[in-house]
Parts: structure tokens; sequence; C-alpha cells
């Protein structure tokens, strides 16, 4: 399968090939943690799989933010990680367009740390680069 967007891609988990049974069981894990964490309800975030992101929704926001943390992109602190967003990406995508993804993405803030991971979220799904949920 072709690879869209990372963090959401990341969130469902099967979707991806080359996942061993352990990284999609853990990824597994952060997208309920998360869902619990930001207290979004479950159908917000299959709807923001199919593109349909509820972007006024606080709770969207804050689960976009929990799974970056979790997965080491952006931290508590609002920081992006370029690195590990750099490693996130699928191997086959050139590096000039991996650079072009990090670039464009890692400098965007919001009023808020959710919203600033869902601003980094959806720009990564924009990108069109890594799957989606």
């Amino acid at each position: 399968m072709k690879v869209l967007i990372v963090i959401f891609a990341l969130c469902v988990a099967g979707s991806l090939g080359g996942l061993t049974d352990e990284q999609i069981a853990k990824l597994k894990s952060y997208k309920q943690s998360c869902i619990v964490e930001s207290g979004v309800e479950p159908s917000v975030v299959e709807n923001a799989k199919q593109g349909q992101i509820a972007e006024d929704d606080d709770k969207l926001a804050c689960f976009a933010a929990c799974y970056l943390r979790h997965i080491g992109v952006y931290d508590a602190e609002g920081n992006v990680h370029e690195d590990v967003f750099r490693a996130k990406l699928p191997a086959d995508v050139p590096k000039a367009k991996a650079d072009e993804v990090v670039n464009k993405c890692s400098g965007l803030t919001g009023s808020t740390l959710c919203r600033t991971g869902a601003k980094l979220l959806k720009c990564m799904m924009e990108s069109r680069i890594l799957a989606v949920l």
C-alpha cells in the first residue's frame, strides 16, 4: 500500500506494510490511550481518518497532539523533533520531499499545544506522504 500520511496512518496501524505485530499493537494502544486522554469520540477520529477533520474540535486537536507525543514527533512543550519526524517517514520518500514536508510542517503553531499538534498533523496529512488511519 502506498503510504500517504503519518500519524493517523499509524493510529490504526494495520494499514501500513512493514510493521511488526508488536509495533501495530503499540500504535493501537497509543490511539486508545489518546482517545481516553482527550475525550474525543472514536467516531470523530474515524471521520478524520476519512479526511473529514473537524477543525474546531478541541478534543480531536488534543487527540492529535497526544498521538504525536506518543510516537515522539512532538513533545509536551510543543517542540517538533525533526529527526524523529524524518525517521517516521517511509523509506521510499525522497530526501528532498521529506525535507520539504518537515520544514513546512515543523514551524506551525496554534493558540494552544493541542491546536499546534492538530496543525502539525493536518500538515502531515495534506502532504500525502504517510498513510492515514
